[in-house]
């Protein structure tokens, strides 16, 4: 697989100054311009939690119109993608907005998240994609539709393999073993796997020993197994002492 830089951010003046301060040293000095993932919660909950003064409808609309123009305007910037966190907790009417708002303003896609592990029916995930793909989707042709789905139920593989067949996704996020915060990520060499064995991949039977190898390789680095993955469940060690949803400080935050 060929490997490609990007970059993760908030829809905040801050990070869209971060994001393109970095695009441009991306492009100066390694000719990259990297892909750019600018997320917004999109949940009610979140929206009663952060005050509806502050975090509402229009302001979040505005919040992803403005984020969208300003990166798709640097042409350090390769695609921009609009992850909904906690899309599974979100109110349809909302999602058609905050897509809306995200589509017409040029993002190039919409990532589908499930942070939450709000998916402890796999067939939830079918009908959410369903309803994207009926409803939203059809008028916004060419845009690219991603899937994000955490591991504290024990789902995230079944999920992100459910949304796949629904024709939809053309884009999985995870990590080697599932190692994240908030349960763990997908494990991305589980779902590839399986995806092999559902003939959703096509990849030879070598590649698929290689990438089992190097997942041994990442977790024993760390001092981990695939038994004793830290990350895992939503009764592990991790997932009481991570308030946030920052994966990249994962390990630091477990001492490892």
């Amino acid at each position: 697989l060929p490997i490609l830089s990007a970059v993760a951010g908030r829809t905040h003046p801050d990070d869209v100054t971060a994001i393109n301060e970095l695009a441009e040293y991306a492009h100066l000095n390694f000719d990259v311009r990297p892909l750019v993932y600018a997320f917004l919660g999109s949940s009610r909950i979140r929206m009663l939690a952060q005050g509806q003064t502050k975090w509402n409808l229009g302001n979040l609309s505005h919040m992803i119109a403005t984020t969208v123009e300003d990166l798709k305007g640097n042409s350090h910037i390769g695609a921009v993608i609009v992850p909904l966190e906690d899309t599974y907790g979100s109110h349809p009417d909302d999602l058609n907005v905050l897509i809306s708002a995200a589509l017409e303003s040029g993002a190039d896609g919409i990532c589908i998240c499930d942070t939450a592990s709000r998916g402890q029916n796999p067939e939830w995930t079918r009908n959410l994609i369903r309803y994207l793909g009926h409803t939203i989707a059809p008028r916004y042709p060419g845009k690219l539709w991603e899937v994000h789905t955490h591991n504290m139920m024990g789902h995230a593989t079944k999920n992100a393999l459910l949304a796949c067949e629904e024709g939809l996704i053309s884009g999985v996020h995870g990590t080697l073993g599932g190692v994240g915060d908030l349960g763990g990520n997908m494990p991305i060499d589980e779902f590839i796997l399986e995806a092999h064995n559902r003939q959703l991949s096509y990849a030879e039977p070598e590649a698929m020993s290689s990438l089992s190898a190097l997942v041994d390789i990442a977790l024993n680095a760390r001092g981990i197994t695939r038994n004793s993955n830290p990350f895992g469940s939503i009764y592990s060690l991790a997932s009481r002492l991570v308030p946030s949803g920052i994966h990249a400080a994962a390990f630091q935050r477990m001492d490892k």
